[in-house]
């Protein structure tokens, strides 16, 4: 990739409609992602309108965890097979300070991803995306979301059961190479290679990407052209959404839009 191609922001130009930015962003409060984020808010205090993955004012932890569960009568144990849930017992006691009894009625997904932000570091108290929201709000902007918090409820949803547990037990049985493969994840997006990310993250979601990714893109880049027609749109996703032969860059390109990188450059504070 062109070395001006290396970046996770980027300028967007619709046809008939003012320049817009797409942002993609990594959802964990760790250091190692942060060093894109002052270009970004300098670019997002330029626009009418912030647009996240979903506006954070609908998220209630709660009624999540209430939607995904077991179906009635089944229990994380009876599904795991046991040296999963051997490993579970020890990454629990461990990364949780729990114990897996605690999680025996957890829906796999939700366990899974409890483990996945145990293993990252928290150097901040809120992740990009979430300070990209508060400025957005403390700047008066107007906030919506490229998705609802409901539709991605749905997404988890429609994944099969088999799937959610497949996903579990791969991550339990090889945690240290997961922890090894986010490293290296964090350090390419350090360094804006959002392309393989792209490539690495659509392999990772095996017989789901359609769900995941494909179909979601898909209605991202509708939703970012009727955003971005009338106002200057900031609209931050998960990086993965941006590169690749479905991604939301060569989408919107498909769209007519103009598709342009941007740089961590002292510049963009000056337009």
């Amino acid at each position: 990739m062109k070395k001006k191609k290396l970046t996770p922001l980027w300028r967007i130009t619709p046809p008939d409609g003012p320049v817009s930015y797409l942002f993609g962003t990594v959802h964990a409060p760790d250091a190692r992602v942060f060093s894109w984020l002052e270009p970004a808010v300098g670019l997002l205090l330029t626009c009418d309108c912030f647009a996240g993955e979903f506006d954070l004012d609908e998220m209630n932890a709660a009624v999540f965890n209430t939607e995904i569960r077991l179906p009635e009568g089944q229990t994380l144990r009876e599904l795991l097979p046991r040296g999963a849930w051997k490993q579970l017992e020890f990454l629990a006691h461990k990364r949780l300070g729990t114990h897996a009894g605690v999680l025996n009625g957890q829906h796999p997904f939700i366990v899974w991803s409890a483990l996945m932000k145990s293993s990252l570091q928290t150097d901040y108290d809120a992740s990009p995306d979430e300070m990209l929201w508060q400025t957005a709000v403390n700047a008066g902007k107007k906030i919506t979301g490229m998705e609802s918090f409901s539709s991605q409820v749905d997404i988890v949803r429609r994944i099969p059961l088999k799937s959610h547990v497949g996903g579990l037990v791969r991550y339990l049985k090889y945690h240290q190479r997961a922890q090894r493969q986010t490293d290296n994840l964090l350090k390419m997006y350090a360094a804006g290679n959002i392309q393989e990310l792209a490539r690495i993250a659509r392999k990772s979601l095996r017989e789901n990407r359609q769900i995941l990714s494909d179909e979601r893109n898909i209605r991202m880049a509708a939703r970012f052209e009727e955003l971005s027609s009338n106002q200057r749109l900031f609209c931050a996703v998960g990086v993965a959404h941006l590169g690749g032969s479905t991604g939301l860059l060569r989408l919107l390109k498909q769209k007519g839009m103009c598709v342009k990188p941007e740089e961590k450059s002292p510049e963009l504070f000056q337009r």
